[in-house]
């Protein structure tokens, strides 16, 4: 990130959110669990940002692009996204709501901006190197399963 932040000369701090870190005392529970976590989060952020630090977040999102899975799976009539599509929409849930709750936090600073990424998963890194995660304690232990097209990042 070379450079120096603009406020106090230092480099810009990254905060780095796992996708667990995100998530209720009990999982995925409920989105008003999920924003009561973010905002929680959010706080501690904001302190940083006051003291005149620049923050780039960039967070995980394992458990919630599992539990995207598991809706699809259990509404056998709704036609089925790719994998990659449930990444960006989990990737853009959450920048949303830490961009929400930091604008909540810190109402007299210039506004947040969410950035979807894409990755390039080896086509030949076979299935079953597929971590599981935590999501998979909603269901039974089976064979990962690939869930995207050739064409899917």
């Amino acid at each position: 990130m070379g450079g120096n932040s603009h406020e106090t000369g230092t480099a810009p701090i990254v905060v780095a959110l796992g996708g667990n870190t995100l998530l209720g005392e009990h999982g995925l529970e409920t989105i008003d669990e999920q924003r009561d976590v973010i905002a929680r989060t959010a706080r501690q952020i904001a302190d940083a940002i006051q003291t005149g630090y620049d923050v780039v977040l960039t967070h995980g999102n394992g458990p919630q692009v599992g539990t995207l899975l598991l809706q699809q799976e259990r509404v056998g009539e709704t036609p089925h996204l790719p994998l990659d599509v449930l990444v960006a929409e989990t990737q853009a849930q959450i920048g949303y709501l830490l961009q929400q709750a930091l604008d909540n936090e810190l109402t007299d600073t210039p506004d947040f901006i969410t950035v979807v990424t894409q990755v390039v998963v080896d086509a030949d890194d076979p299935p079953s190197r597929i971590r599981r995660n935590p999501s998979d304690r909603f269901t039974p232990k089976q064979k990962p399963r690939r869930n995207h097209s050739r064409h899917d990042a």
